[in-house]
């Protein structure tokens, strides 16, 4: 029994200085950091209440702020504001028009920044043709009716407030991905350091 006690510990040490398996460990943890959102904001006036796409409530969230953990970034991030539908900007929900984003401020990785979305609907269901209203001139292409990840998330303030949610999609990533399987696609790429010896002259 003592003789695979040293061979396991004898493994776990020499995979711990193999870089694979320290990206692997690494981007584990970054699954397990997309699975919860959990924020404090200001400027966030109402509530809603939102599984995927569908949702909605009474919330003027144009101009939030908040600071925490959402959709696998942790720092400052906005709840609205850079884009419209019609009259509607973006971060607001007024039941029949309903809409929500996530952007991040503090530091933009290409990681965090994969995870931009930006969505609404009519009447909590139908979701809006949000596509080809980026870029000068837009680019036009198939309608994207909703670019967001398969969350449930709440949110309620009165100036101040907060926001919960639980990511259902990156939930089923960080289990799947002990296998190696990447469902999101969203793995860090291994990076091997290679050394290279200068000339001398």
């Amino acid at each position: 029994m003592r003789y695979f006690k040293f061979l396991f510990l004898f493994l776990l040490l020499s995979f711990s200085n193999c870089a694979s398996f320290q990206n692997y460990l690494s981007n584990r943890a970054l699954d397990f950091k997309d699975i919860l959102t959990l924020g404090g904001e200001v400027n966030i006036y109402g509530g809603s209440f939102w599984l995927w796409c569908f949702g909605g409530g009474a919330q003027i969230g144009q101009f939030g702020d908040g600071y925490g953990m959402r959709n696998g970034y942790v720092g400052y991030y906005r709840t609205g504001g850079r884009e419209k539908l019609g009259d509607l900007k973006m971060g607001n929900s007024f039941f029949l028009m309903n809409s929500q984003e996530h952007l991040p401020e503090a530091y933009h990785t290409k990681r965090s920044m994969n995870k931009v979305y930006t969505h609404a609907n009519f009447l909590f269901l139908l979701p809006a043709n949000l596509q080809g209203r980026r870029g000068n001139p837009p680019t036009y292409r198939l309608p994207m009716l909703c670019k967001a990840p398969l969350t449930i998330e709440a949110s309620y303030g009165f100036g101040i407030g907060g926001r919960i949610g639980f990511n259902i999609a990156e939930f089923f990533d960080f289990l799947l991905g002990f296998t190696t399987f990447d469902i999101m696609e969203d793995d860090e790429p291994l990076k091997l350091e290679v050394e290279t010896e200068g000339e001398e002259e």
